[in-house]
């Protein structure tokens, strides 16, 4: 009950706001890492037809270029809620559809950045530029589909493709007609309030590395 109702302190509360704490980059115990960097998306909505990364992996530096024909197939989901995840299993680390500008196309590993931006550069990727979805109103029942592919949900959540919606949720408050009939005047609006988006310190990053029993161990900003 001594903490109960009283002010505690951050224990990282001064270094958090002074700019003072280790940042992911400052826990890389040794030089021997490779650089990671994204070719990303120019289009809003498009279908990989080809890509070809023959010239790139002849940049001295260069270890690996992975395209959605090397990775996985497996499907996975941003969102960060505790397992069992409720939100649809919509995503793979590479896709052969990217769905907004910056989406991820290819990833490089190389010695250094400056490999790995020359040799992002000599990717070459033919798109099927398709129609995008830009307003979110217009979203459900568009003739535009989001996702072709089939997408896993781990339980019941509204969730239907055919019709972009991700997910959907009914409440009734009985009551609403009688507090109508005695209203004198009812008045009935659309708001939109602002976009947010959190204000961190450091941009996404990780680190990763093998300990000294083959296990990977991971330093992530998230």
């Amino acid at each position: 009950m001594k903490i109960v109702n009283t002010s505690v302190k951050k224990v990282d509360g001064m270094g958090v706001v002074t700019g003072n704490p280790a940042y992911t980059e400052d826990l890389i115990l040794n030089n021997n890492v490779l650089t990671i960097k994204l070719l990303r998306s120019p289009h809003a909505f498009a279908k990989i037809k080809s890509i070809d990364v023959s010239i790139a992996l002849k940049v001295p530096g260069v270890e690996a270029v992975y395209t959605h024909e090397d990775t996985p197939k497996t499907r996975f989901t941003l969102a960060g809620q505790s397992f069992p995840e409720p939100s649809p299993y919509d995503r793979r680390i590479l896709d052969e559809y990217v769905r907004y500008v910056g989406d991820p196309v290819a990833i490089i590993a190389a010695e250094d950045e400056r490999a790995a931006e020359k040799a992002m550069k000599l990717i070459k990727v033919q798109y099927e530029v398709l129609e995008p979805i830009l307003d979110f109103e217009k979203a459900i029942d568009s003739h535009i589909l989001v996702h072709p592919e089939e997408v896993h949900t781990n339980f019941e959540i509204g969730y239907e493709r055919e019709r972009n919606i991700a997910a959907k949720a009914y409440a009734e408050k009985p009551g609403v007609d009688d507090g109508f009939l005695q209203s004198d005047i009812i008045l009935e609006r659309t708001y939109y309030t602002q976009p947010q988006m959190h204000a961190m310190m450091e941009t996404y990053r990780s680190y990763s590395y093998f300990d000294v029993n083959g296990r990977l161990t991971t330093i992530s900003s998230t």
